[in-house]
């Protein structure tokens, strides 16, 4: 009986969750059943689905009409909506779509450049001088008044219409089937978006556009897209636009495998670091310091006090320095990449041009590395000479800073720049040849670190140098050695050929063993009757110097080759003209005799030549007598 009352028990149970599942399955069904009637009952739903229909055959219908419509019709149509839009923008910016249907629609290239420009001028007048925020979320839901919900409107519509023209301008950049002309108009809009509103959103898709095509075939375009990034660096007080831009290019380099031009990378040159914000903070060794506790901040608040500051046009002494380092720290990375890079040897002149601007900024940590590399560099053969100045530069200048206390030995770039002082003859621009002489008076600044024998060694050098220079470089030259006369005052034994002891040997480019005291400066004797009457007078009183003491001359050498550098062609002429030398005057046969005895002849003239011009003897002797045996 028991098993019974048990079986009828179960069977009871499986009755009852049978009923149950039935019943929630139909009530399933019929709420399923309710919400579908009660949907397709919903009067706004059907109104919303209806005007999303209504908008699409809309636009249809507009494109159509474009379509058939001829081209004079298409550009008075396009005329009379960019009047409308610049004349009131909240009330019409729905016309910017109907506008760019336009652009979209265009068949020929004429068309399209027309279409584009116009559209580029519309929305260059009416997109506003700030970066627009979208309303969230928990924003749009709170309770706002009609002017509000009518500008948040205005300025989505707006942001919509200029997101869709950047997209129409990355494909007419990047596209291989655009037309040249229509490539050239779309870059022209980017460069002109940018520097018209380069607070605006979507700066990075401007970036994108405008920095590949600074290696650009086309020239024009290339030339176009190197100044407006110029011009944004030297306008940027801020520090975003500059470590964007050179964030763009260190990718780009390293995306491109560093099969780019040079040109890219001389844009770092016009990058301003802020030596009071920026000095020792290369990125790699942050130092943290100790700030007070501050309240957690959210980032909706943080990106508020962001806005508020551009909207005041504050720049904030801490944001500038974190931006800054970033700025160095994409900069130098991009550098480190290139030297240590086999197939980049085309890009080191930029490269090392930017390590010796930025020399004073590179990390203590970075120092070992960067002097064996740079080691390794000047000794090559294939590397230009105004990229081994570079190199020197950079190893002096980090060892003035921060590298003072590595103790390393620059014997090996002194040489260099000693072996290579003789191209300077060979420098195709004055800029060059204006690093040149500044490399040198950088080598040279440290009286405690660098011997007399190694200066006069450069001074003799030098002096030989100055006799196959034009007139402004010479000039230059011998200021600079006047310069550094002042600095050491022990080289004037180079104007007294009594005090050598021993043999100059001119051939060994090592300025330390070379026995550079022996020598004498007999270019001088030259120089002096030089037909620039500068230069005369710079050899004249660089002579006095042996028995004379004057003050040292307040005149920068770099300022004095600027200065001659426009007149120079003039000044050659004129002087060509009015001036001959002493040998012209004498007769034919009169002009040469026999040398005189060696004993009567400072030593440093005493030259394998048997033979000597009588008038330069008389004249060395009369300079002989003036100045003490000097020259």
């Amino acid at each position: 009986s028991t098993q019974s009352t048990w079986g009828a028990l179960s069977d009871f149970c499986l009755f009852l969750l049978k009923k149950m599942s039935d019943v929630k399955r139909k009530n399933k069904a019929l709420s399923k059943k309710n919400s579908k009637q009660k949907k397709e009952s919903n009067p706004k739903k059907q109104k919303t689905e209806k005007t999303y229909e209504q908008r699409q055959q809309k636009q249809r219908d507009a494109v159509q009409r474009i379509r058939e419509m001829a081209p004079s019709d298409k550009l008075e149509e396009i005329a009379s909506l960019c009047q409308a839009l610049t004349t009131n923008p909240e009330e019409n910016v729905s016309k910017l779509g109907l506008l760019h249907k336009h652009l979209t629609e265009a068949q020929t290239p004429k068309m399209i450049c027309l279409a584009l420009l116009s559209e580029l001028s519309v929305l260059n007048d009416i997109l506003p001088g700030y970066r627009i925020r979208l309303p969230t979320e928990a924003e749009k839901q709170q309770k706002t008044t009609k002017d509000v919900r009518k500008q948040r409107m205005y300025e989505a519509a707006l942001l919509h219409a200029y997101e869709v023209f950047l997209g129409y301008l990355r494909d007419a950049v990047n596209g291989k089937s655009t037309a040249p002309s229509v490539k050239n108009a779309a870059v022209r809009a980017a460069c002109t978006l940018l520097n018209s509103h380069n607070d605006f959103n979507y700066l990075k898709t401007l970036y994108d556009l405008i920095v590949p095509n600074v290696i650009a075939r086309d020239e024009q375009v290339a030339e176009m897209c190197c100044s407006t990034i110029d011009t944004l660096i030297q306008r940027d007080h801020s520090g975003r636009t500059t470590r964007d831009i050179v964030k763009a290019i260190s990718d780009l380099v390293r995306a491109r495998n560093f099969n780019v031009k040079p040109s890219l990378l001389n844009v770092f040159l016009s990058v301003k670091i802020h030596s009071g914000i920026a000095s020792g903070s290369v990125g790699l060794d942050k130092q943290k310091k100790k700030k007070k506790r501050k309240t957690k901040r959210t980032q909706l608040e943080k990106e508020l006090d962001r806005d508020m500051e551009e909207a005041e046009a504050r720049v904030d002494p801490e944001r500038l320095r974190e931006l800054q380092s970033d700025t160095i720290r994409f900069m130098f990375l991009c550098f480190c990449r290139v030297i240590r890079a086999p197939s980049a040897v085309h890009l080191l002149p930029p490269v090392l041009a930017g390590l010796s601007r930025f020399a004073q900024f590179i990390d203590i940590n970075l120092l070992l590395d960067l002097f064996q590399e740079l080691k390794a560099i000047i000794v090559r053969a294939d590397i230009p000479f105004e990229s081994v100045l570079h190199c020197i530069v950079t190893a002096f200048r980090t060892t003035r800073g921060d590298g003072a206390m590595l103790n390393v030995d620059l014997h090996d770039y002194f040489t260099a720049l000693y072996a290579r002082l003789p191209d300077m003859i060979k420098c195709d621009t004055d800029s060059h040849f204006s690093t040149a002489l500044q490399c040198v008076l950088d080598v040279l600044r440290d009286r405690r670190h660098t011997s007399v024998e190694r200066v006069a060694a450069f001074i003799k050098r030098l002096a030989a140098i100055s006799l196959n220079l034009l007139p402004h470089r010479a000039a230059a030259v011998l200021l600079t050695i006047e310069t550094l006369m002042h600095r050491y005052p022990r080289t004037n034994r180079l104007l007294d050929s009594d005090q050598a002891s021993g043999r100059y040997l001119c051939d060994l480019n090592d300025p330390d063993c070379c026995n550079s005291l022996s020598a004498s400066l007999w270019e001088l004797s030259l120089l002096k009757f030089h037909f620039h009457p500068r230069i005369s007078a710079a050899a004249v009183s660089l002579g006095k110097l042996a028995y004379e003491t004057k003050e040292p001359s307040t005149a920068d050498p770099l300022a004095v080759f600027a200065e001659l550098q426009p007149h120079d062609a003039l000044d050659s002429t004129l002087h060509i003209a009015t001036r001959q030398h002493p040998l012209s005057k004498l007769p034919a046969n009169e002009a040469f005799l026999p040398a005189p005895p060696v004993s009567r002849i400072p030593s440093a003239l005493s030259s394998p030549a048997t033979r000597m011009p009588r008038s330069v003897f008389t004249e060395l002797l009369q300079y002989q007598t003036q100045c003490g045996d000097a020259v």
